[in-house]
């Protein structure tokens, strides 16, 4: 589901391209923020939310994956918005080499022969790629890196997926609010300046934004990391096939 979720997003930022990249992430923060106090409003983690807000050490690490998803949220953004889609997806190309090698380093999870192999054939594949790019790319290497790591740290904490995610989005919010609220204040706020549809656009990538982390923390908790890794090749592929065939990116 997650995979599915996060396809969308490069339609959902191109449809907002004519808002700044700060304020997309702002208003991510936002409603996603939004979404999962509705979550609390049904009931069902408040147990988990009061455990958490008692213990310094989880708060810590939510704050610390808080200020990675956020990064790794801008970064997509920009890369959506500049035209380089390419370079999102090579992120995610990266972004499993990454989380397997996080997996094998910190979890000690063991890799089979058949394992190994792929991850090998896509290593090289991968380099084969940076290479003929004839530059570092910083997009593609600030998404892996933000996002694998934050993944690690969520494995690796006994933190409820729901009530940690909603701590991570409120850890967000006032700085969110503060920003959206300095752009009103100059006159330049997007969020109601560009008819219903911007509206409706912003507040549907915050949503859309807090469903797949959710299901994401959920399959980090039950399966071994390094099986979640491999799994997310989906994603870079199909965003390859997007950049090229959908929005005319050169090769």
């Amino acid at each position: 589901m997650s995979t599915v979720v996060w396809l969308t997003f490069p339609f959902i930022f191109k449809a907002v391209s004519h808002v700044g990249s700060f304020e997309v992430l702002a208003n991510r923060v936002v409603w996603s923020a939004a979404f999962m106090l509705g979550m609390l409003a049904l009931g069902g983690i408040r147990a988990d939310l009061l455990s958490i807000l008692r213990n310094r050490r989880q708060l810590l690490v939510l704050t610390l994956t808080g200020a990675l998803i956020a990064g790794n949220w801008l970064v997509y953004v920009i890369g959506v918005q500049s035209g380089r889609v390419l370079d999102v997806s090579l992120g995610f190309f990266i972004s499993p080499l990454f989380a397997v090698l996080l997996a094998v380093i910190v979890l000690h999870e063991p890799m089979r022969p058949l394992q190994v192999a792929a991850i090998v054939i896509a290593a090289l594949s991968t380099l084969n790629l940076i290479v003929q790019l004839g530059a570092v790319p910083l997009i593609s290497l600030s998404l892996a890196a933000t996002f694998s790591i934050y993944g690690i740290l969520r494995k690796t904490q006994d933190i409820p997926v729901a009530a940690g995610l909603l701590v991570e989005t409120f850890m967000m919010l006032p700085v969110a609010l503060a920003y959206l609220g300095w752009l009103q204040v100059r006159g330049e706020l997007g969020l109601f300046a560009h008819g219903p549809w911007t509206t409706l656009v912003l507040v549907l990538g915050g949503i859309v934004t807090a469903i797949p982390l959710l299901t994401f923390n959920i399959a980090a908790r039950c399966l071994p990391y390094s099986v979640v890794g491999l799994t997310l090749y989906l994603i870079p592929s199909v965003l390859f096939i997007m950049g090229v065939a959908l929005f005319g990116e050169p090769l």
